[in-house]
């Protein structure tokens, strides 16, 4: 009888280990899988803005229900973009040929890396990445958003992606002196420059481009938003009317340029 008792001691001991064990196991899993994601897409939904993690491998971004983030609206094709997590820290965006594309700041992509702090657009949707630390431990519901989401932004920043291509701008730093480069995707609100200088978030810079007439040139200021290896996007400040102006009859000049230009290329 005491050998029985022995042997049932230990058989419920050995229950009970493997139990222990099997919730150790169960309560890892679920704290490794309950961790909040390290990077977020923040929008503005009415009033209210939403945040969504990126918790997969993939994230998908549509009008489709299919996606994992759905965005009801005409300008959102039903398979838009998507994001890839690296699993190595860095995320990567792609255009799944989508009608109306997809923006990061003031330029126009096919797959680009996010940086901490990017904007883009999904059609007409301003959307804002925010990429926590790894030992950061909690997320906060709303932030800032810096961007300049309204659809008569984006508007414009279509329009001006569209026609305006390939005007000489010159900007200068304290650090660096005076830089040209090619303008891009111009709007009232920003503009993005092809050049191979590489500058710091925040850096200010003093800007000339060329106006609508011959030989005209006009001033800007503003502050870079985004660099990489394409060039950098820069938010203007201080944008008087008389500046605005300049930038209607410049989009205005291109728009009425179009047609030659169309009539050159098919003689081409």
């Amino acid at each position: 009888m005491h050998a029985a008792g022995i042997i049932v001691v230990s058989v419920v001991a050995g229950m009970v280990t493997s139990m222990l064990v099997a919730l150790a196991v169960v309560w890892y899993y679920r704290r490794a899988h309950t961790r909040p994601p390290q990077a977020y897409l923040y929008r503005r939904k009415g009033r209210r803005i939403v945040k969504h993690g990126l918790n997969e491998n993939v994230i998908r971004i549509g009008r489709h229900p299919d996606n994992e983030i759905q965005l009801q609206d005409r300008s959102v094709s039903r398979f838009h973009a998507q994001i890839i997590d690296k699993q190595n820290g860095s995320f990567i965006i792609r255009d799944l040929d989508s009608k109306n594309g997809v923006r990061i700041f003031y330029r126009r992509i096919t797959s680009s890396v996010l940086t901490d702090g990017d904007v883009l657009f999904i059609g007409n949707i301003g959307m804002r990445f925010i990429h926590y630390p790894a030992d950061y431990t909690t997320v906060p519901d709303t932030v800032q958003l810096e961007t300049n989401s309204s659809r008569r932004l984006v508007k414009r920043q279509r329009r001006s992606e569209r026609f305006e291509t390939g005007r000489p701008v010159r900007f200068y730093t304290d650090a660096t002196g005076w830089t040209t480069g090619v303008a891009r995707d111009i709007s009232e609100e920003g503009i993005f420059i092809e050049t191979q200088r590489r500058l710091p978030i925040r850096t200010p810079l003093d800007m000339v481009l060329q106006g609508s007439g011959s030989g005209q040139w006009f001033k800007l200021a503003g502050d870079v938003v985004r660099s990489d290896d394409t060039g950098i996007a820069v938010t203007f400040t201080d944008v008087d009317r008389s500046t605005k102006t300049e930038l209607y009859r410049l989009n205005k000049s291109v728009v009425e340029e179009m047609p030659q230009r169309r009539e050159q290329k098919r003689s081409a």
